[in-house]
């Protein structure tokens, strides 16, 4: 029998052929999803493969995945694609990972088997449970973590051989957004300036501004900008639209650099008299623009990694000519800039609690991120998947209010086989792949929304007053090295939660 072994190794780890298996029901709240990962060990090629689920289980909202590996140069072949299974497909000998999610509208015990089909006949089952508590977590359009993942639209274009901002680009885009959109993601990310990240992925990443040079200034063009963010009004991105950049990042960088349609060119600092005539002019010009368009109280302008003194000449000019936009930084925590910064996003280990909960108190945003660093917790395709669920768990013991990661598809060349891409780790541009009709979800981005939809069942038990909500986020976000982190902890976390939450309904 090809079959050496098939089993559920539980999804916090890469599973290896000596994973221990993962025992116990899978448990959720209403209207959650959980991912469960499985394993067949194959001794000979499988031909005709299927996954079947019988019994009570196959009433659930599920879905079934092939896990498909990619290239890494830190950790070699790495298991980073989910391949919906749809059908058949043919098994190599050895460790093949699969990944099932799972949902229900109605709570309730589910019971049956996973079970690998052959040539049409059952190779090998494996019983699961999934128990479905009587807690209803809110719709992802409902969501009160601040989740932002930094889009590159014109990758997409360039990856299909599209022309950018076309017709057939445009539709492209859709599938994304609303993956995005189901992710429960708050800003779009939008520029105003032609690479304004200095060109630190493989595609372009130009303005959605046209700037075109009229005598010795300059005019602007909206048309694209626009396009886009109705797109991704209508695909369910309703939040914040964040416009990079009035100086090029990140770092300390002071330059800007305008660009012409008809390739002209004109460079300048930070603060000197052509930043100021131009931005000064450029900014009363978008503001009217949003107005008009009813955009103005959604817009915040972005920076990226700036030093003080950068930020504080920036946000003098836009405090002094447009009062009424909002910004937006991430980067280290600055005390003075405090006050100027709607949107600020530190990175990890944080913000100060005390900060979080004073710039609450103002109405304003905190959260934080991890980019190329640290090694752990982080989101790359070798880290541990555990560890991509903590982040949100860690803005709940900071009382932040989200995550933020710097790129959800900026690919690298040929991505589905190698996920390198310059200095930075192996997928650290990345959370989703190109798919053939859509976003090629992963291990690391499904289990990333599970931490928010933890994070959500942390703000339905706070609102409880109950003092065991913060022994229960003590206990699901210790250790953040996900290498040696155990899983269980967020498990008992997750049932001390629903139960505080069942226990004040």
């Amino acid at each position: 029998m090809s079959v050496a072994r098939f089993w559920n190794p539980g999804p916090w780890q890469h599973v290896v052929a000596g994973s221990p298996e993962w025992t116990g029901d899978v448990e959720l709240a209403c209207n959650e999803q959980r991912s469960v990962q499985l394993a067949v060990e194959l001794t000979a090629p499988l031909p005709a493969a299927e996954l079947r689920l019988s019994g009570d289980l196959a009433a659930l909202d599920w879905r079934l995945h092939r896990v498909g590996r990619v290239q890494t140069k830190e950790a070699g072949a790495v298991a980073d694609q989910l391949h919906p299974w749809l059908g058949s497909a043919d098994l190599a000998a050895g460790l093949q990972p699969c990944w099932l999610i799972v949902r229900s509208a109605a709570p309730g015990l589910f019971s049956g088997c996973v079970e690998l089909w052959s040539a049409g006949a059952v190779v090998a089952a494996l019983p699961l449970t999934v128990r479905v508590d009587p807690v209803r977590l809110p719709d992802p359009t409902d969501w009160a973590f601040y989740l932002d993942l930094w889009q590159q639209p014109t990758a997409l274009a360039d990856e299909l051989g599209l022309p950018r901002w076309s017709d057939a680009h445009f539709h492209a885009l859709q599938p994304y957004l609303r993956d995005l959109a189901r992710a429960g993601q708050k800003p779009l990310t939008c520029t105003i300036l032609d690479e304004p990240w200095g060109h630190q992925t493989h595609y372009d990443f130009p303005s959605m501004v046209r700037w075109q040079r009229r005598g010795e200034g300059w005019g602007w063009d909206f048309a694209v900008f626009d396009r886009y963010v109705e797109l991704a009004t209508v695909c369910g991105l309703r939040g914040p639209i964040s416009c990079y950049s009035l100086v090029l990042g990140p770092g300390d960088r002071t330059d800007c650099v305008f660009l012409g349609e008809g390739g002209e060119r004109e460079v300048c600092e930070v603060g000197d008299e052509v930043y100021r005539r131009t931005w000064s002019a450029f900014l009363r010009c978008f503001r009217d623009h949003l107005d008009r368009r009813g955009w103005l109280s959604r817009t915040q302008l972005g920076f990226d990694e700036k030093p003080p003194a950068v930020m504080a000449a920036a946000l003098g000019l836009v405090r002094e000519v447009t009062p009424e936009l909002r910004c937006a930084l991430a980067g280290n925590w600055m005390p003075e800039h405090d006050a100027g910064i709607a949107d600020y996003c530190v990175i990890y280990p944080g913000p100060p609690p005390e900060a979080c909960a004073a710039r609450r108190d103002r109405g304003v945003t905190t959260t934080f991120y991890t980019c190329c660093g640290p090694a752990f917790p982080n989101t790359f395709p070798f880290s541990p998947p555990l560890e991509s669920t903590l982040l949100p768990w860690i803005a709940a013991a900071l009382g932040a209010d989200g995550y933020l990661r710097w790129a959800y598809a900026s690919w690298p060349a040929d991505a589905l086989a190698c996920s390198d891409f310059g200095p930075w780790p192996s997928g650290d541009t990345f959370l989703v792949y190109r798919g053939p009709d859509g976003p090629l979800s992963t291990p690391r981005y499904e289990m990333l929304l599970e931490g928010v939809q933890d994070y959500e069942l942390v703000r339905l038990a706070a609102a409880t007053g109950s003092p065991q909500v913060a022994t229960a986020v003590a206990l699901g976000q210790r250790q953040h090295d996900g290498r040696v982190k155990d899983g269980r902890d967020l498990e008992q976390a997750r049932r001390w939660l629903r139960a505080v939450v069942a226990a004040g309904q």
